[in-house]
């Protein structure tokens, strides 16, 4: 009998920890919606690709879900050669649903809207 109370203490348990991680995640990426204003400025797709970090002096932005976000801090993961250069300079809503965009959200400042 202990050993059954033990295993459905466990599920529940398991089931908390779990809704626990995909809130702060949902809440991770719903935060940069909120954060879009009217008076941020607006970037079109070939506005991105001047920020993709092949100019060190310059400033290193991605977008993601409709904000525009300064990675400039991670320089050395998005710049050439870096881990996610691919996604400098770019619309990468559709990479990032896979992995990091809620990451993206919660770690670094937007800065703009993406135009439609």
């Amino acid at each position: 009998m202990k050993r059954k109370h033990t295993k459905q203490v466990f599920a529940v348990l398991l089931v908390v920890v779990i809704s626990g991680i995909a809130a702060y995640f949902y809440v991770g990426e719903t935060s940069a919606a909120a954060a879009l204003s009217a008076d941020l400025p607006l970037y079109t797709r070939a506005d991105l690709h001047q920020y993709d970090g092949t100019v060190s002096s310059s400033k290193i932005l991605i977008g993601y879900e409709g904000a525009v976000y300064d990675v400039t801090a991670g320089r050395t993961f998005y710049e050439p050669g870096g881990e996610y250069h691919d996604l400098a300079g770019t619309d990468a809503t559709v990479k990032l649903h896979y992995f990091g965009g809620g990451i993206i959200a919660r770690k670094y400042p937007v800065v703009g809207r993406l135009a439609p």
